[in-house]
């Protein structure tokens, strides 16, 4: 952003261009595309409008960035297009202004986050893999439990898989339910 302003104040402030020659250097700037109204606009700002111009895009970029956590996928570049950037240009700025700020804002604003489904089902199996089986050696004879203790998960499990507590599924009150 930093940079494409500086190459449109070279261009505005070079004295030996006319003002069409620097309209045809303005709409041929390699870093962006500017249309030739655009180009008109931002070649009629004076010069205290151009900075103004220029410090309410930056403000607004970095303002955006820091509402996302400089994180920003495709879905929520989208939202910020539609729902963000237009309601957050200062209103105090001339319609050209606003325009030229939300142009520069809207442009160059990109997702700097991309979901790499591959990689991340490939992480997800890495760490399932990494899970080491838990043992646990039962003593005969040994209290699992107690009368009146709350039951932890692991005391639970244990007592399930030697049958002592069976699965919550009754067949006779499911279906003494569903004859009554």
């Amino acid at each position: 952003l930093q940079a494409i302003f500086e190459s449109i104040s070279s261009i505005r402030n070079n004295p030996s261009l006319s003002p069409d020659e620097q309209r045809v250097q303005l709409t041929e700037l390699p870093s962006i595309s500017i249309e030739p109204t655009l180009a008109e606009t931002l070649l009629a700002f004076d010069d205290e409008e151009w900075q103004t111009t220029i410090n309410q895009a930056n403000a607004l970029y970095d303002r955006t960035l820091r509402a996302y956590d400089y994180s920003i996928d495709e879905e929520q570049l989208a939202d910020i297009k539609r729902g963000y950037l237009p309601y957050n240009v200062p209103s105090r700025l001339s319609e050209d202004q606003r325009r030229a700020v939300l142009y520069f804002v809207e442009t160059l604003l990109q997702a700097n986050r991309i979901l790499d489904e591959d990689a991340t089902r490939q992480r997800q199996n890495d760490a399932r893999a990494a899970v080491v089986p838990v043992f646990v050696t039962l003593i005969k004879g040994k209290n699992i439990v107690r009368q009146g203790d709350l039951i932890t998960i692991e005391q639970n499990e244990q007592l399930v898989k030697l049958g002592l507590v069976k699965p919550s599924l009754d067949i006779s009150a499911i279906a003494g339910r569903s004859l009554l």
